[in-house]
């Protein structure tokens, strides 16, 4: 086995590439899988909605971040890991490395571009100067 080493801009690039395309490709089959609807209340009163915005406040951001992944844990771990790599292409390269890596990945997304592009633009809303 060889020894790690840090990998160039250009490897990290097209390693963050490829993860994103890959996440894109597991959204788009965990969507199309049938799935078990929540109960979902019919309805719920404005006080009742109030009183559980207010018990919201005083939560922990790790409860916050669990009580998220509790509706569809799956989506949003691909969504949170869009994100991370989003991060890191700003970090590296700004909304340009960003616009070139997402290029990259709709040019190989076939009939599915629009779904990735939606994907992506939501994960990325807010990283650097990136706007959905």
């Amino acid at each position: 086995m060889g020894a790690l080493r840090e990998l160039t801009r250009a490897e990290e690039v097209a390693a963050i590439g490829r993860a994103l395309a890959a996440l894109c490709e597991a959204t788009i089959e965990h969507d199309l899988r049938p799935r078990r609807r929540p109960e979902i209340p019919v309805a719920i009163s404005a006080a009742e909605l109030q009183q559980w915005g207010e018990r919201r406040k005083s939560w922990s951001q790790a409860r916050l971040s669990a009580e998220g992944l509790l509706g569809d844990p799956i989506r949003i771990s691909f969504r949170r890991s869009a994100k991370a790599l989003g991060r890191r292409l700003d970090e590296i390269g700004g909304d340009q490395l960003m616009s070139k890596v997402l290029d990259g990945v709709l040019a190989r997304a076939g009939k599915h571009e629009g779904r990735f592009a939606s994907f992506v633009d939501h994960a990325w809303d807010g990283i650097g100067n990136w706007h959905a």
